[in-house]
């Protein structure tokens, strides 16, 4: 058994428009006995990849049995443990905490909603298994560029963990090798995710990047398909929904945080958009854990 090393790092990784944090800590790898742990649960998602042996797990209540090849992808405040009495002497376990930090953007909602789709997956293949060895190993060793090559391990471990699912992936491997890279849409990008809890306008926008406001909407419409107004709108409406689901601040303080002028005004848009309220929007989800 590999003995534990005392470690917490977070790697930022990105694919297309979204940003992710990898946490590792000295869980990366546990053996054994040392898998078992008391009820808990994250903030982020957690990844949890079984290279031998097998046990069972219970996640939010139900007990799953797991085996060599087997990847479970645990949600956010999903309560999980494991028991001693089930793990066998060989269980090998890798555990990684994962964060999407702007679950608005279309790549990174299309991960959240592989992750919600997919709870639990098998590896036929064994291809993450090299992967998250050669993680622990540049962890243990940590030679000069380790860093470096931990952030392209976990995009690998990313990319290879979103080919499993065999989900349509369209919105996150794109085709288009302009798609994301238009110079003006990371302009726009950049104003309207870093201002949109504010009360911004068009003006505002044709002022940060240099052009007329006819020419800033003009370009707004063909980055995104959509008007200036339906673009933060939807921006602010996805922030919302991760909040509503995530978190469980009040929804008048939601609506606030989102940019919205009256809660009012943030229900009645809510809607039309979602087609239920926002408290009804939480409470289906909260029905599912």
């Amino acid at each position: 058994m590999l003995k534990k090393l005392p470690f917490s790092m977070n790697v930022p990784v990105t694919l297309c428009d979204a940003k992710l944090v990898f946490h590792i800590s000295e869980i990366l790898r546990v053996c054994g006995s040392d898998c078992a742990s008391p009820p808990h649960n994250h903030g982020d998602w957690e990844l949890r990849y079984i290279t031998s042996g097998t046990g069972n797990q219970v996640i939010g209540g139900e007990e799953i049995k797991t085996r060599s090849g087997d990847v479970l992808i645990l949600a956010p405040k999903k309560t999980h443990y494991q028991t001693e009495e089930s793990i066998t002497n060989n269980l090998v376990q890798y555990s990684i905490r994962v964060a999407i930090k702007n679950p608005s953007l279309p790549s990174s909602a299309a991960i959240q909603s592989v992750f919600e789709n997919t709870p639990q997956l098998h590896d036929d293949r064994f291809t993450l298994a090299p992967l998250f060895n050669r993680l622990w190993k540049e962890i243990s060793d940590r030679k000069p560029g380790y860093f470096n090559y931990l952030q392209s391990l976990c995009l690998s471990i990313l990319i290879e963990l979103l080919r499993l699912t065999e989900c349509d992936c369209g919105d996150i491997f794109t085709t288009d090798s302009t798609k994301y890279t238009s110079y003006w849409h990371d302009r726009l990008d950049q104003f309207m995710h870093k201002r949109f809890q504010d009360n911004i306008r068009l003006e505002d926008l044709s002022e940060e990047i240099a052009l007329s406001p006819r020419h800033a909407s003009r370009m707004v419409v063909k980055e995104y398909g959509m008007s200036f107004i339906q673009k933060l709108t939807e921006i602010r409406l996805d922030n919302a929904k991760y909040m509503l689901k995530y978190t469980k601040r009040d929804m008048e303080a939601i609506s606030a945080s989102c940019g919205f002028q009256s809660y009012s005004y943030f229900t009645t848009c809510f809607k039309k958009n979602v087609g239920m309220t926002p408290g009804q929007y939480r409470s289906k989800f909260k029905s599912k854990e």
